[in-house]
């Protein structure tokens, strides 16, 4: 318990190893706020990161300063919409979206930060978080794709045979794609069938017109 508390207070500290970058956050009514965003630039193990951000903490919780402000605040998923902040990357988004997990048999709903890594067609975010293997922590991470529907999909969690059959059955994703796709259709390569599907769909809508 004394590592977890220990890591937990790492993940969410509001000390010296942050830094302030400017960003946004977009309010339950629409409003985007600019301001400061806190960031961390160490890993959860202490390590400095390869981009100089964890974004680990960043799918609990954000520290915000509106522009004027003396002092920054914390927000959830409950609280806001979304933020963002441009990086070496571009612009980092991040969303609040709900999601249905299962509790003792029963559904229960829950909101998460969650970033956004492809807009189109198909809508692909992931989720990390840190997973106990042993007497070590890694960080795991959780895909979702959304159909522009109300849809949202925990790719990670599926009983299908192959991760092919899983796109074409829950996700509509062509056959004629995914034979004429170079990599492996597997989980690992997902963003990059994502990416590669949606610049698909818009050239085959743009023909079909």
């Amino acid at each position: 318990m004394k590592i977890i508390f220990l890591i937990l207070l790492f993940i969410n500290s509001n000390s010296i190893t942050a830094k302030e970058i400017d960003g946004y956050i977009i309010t339950k009514n629409g409003s985007k706020l600019q301001g400061e965003i806190q960031v961390s630039y160490f890993n959860y193990n202490g390590s400095l990161t390869i981009d100089n951000i964890n974004y680990l903490r960043m799918y609990t919780s954000i520290y915000f300063k509106e522009s004027g402000a003396k002092r920054f605040t914390e927000y959830f998923a409950d609280d806001i919409d979304g933020f963002s902040f441009v990086h070496k990357e571009g612009e980092i988004f991040f969303f609040s979206i709900e999601l249905t997990y299962k509790s003792w048999g029963k559904p229960k709903y829950r909101k998460k930060f969650l970033r956004l890594l492809i807009n189109g067609q198909l809508i692909l975010y992931d989720f990390k978080s840190l997973i106990l293997f042993g007497n070590n922590y890694s960080e795991h991470t959780n895909y979702y794709i959304s159909d522009r529907s109300d849809r949202i999909l925990n790719v990670s969690d599926n009983n299908y045979q192959s991760f092919e059959e899983y796109l074409f059955r829950e996700l509509k994703i062509e056959k004629e794609f995914l034979r004429n796709q170079t990599c492996k259709i597997n989980i690992k390569n997902l963003r990059e069938i994502i990416y590669n599907y949606n610049q698909w769909k818009s050239k085959t809508n743009v023909h079909s017109d």
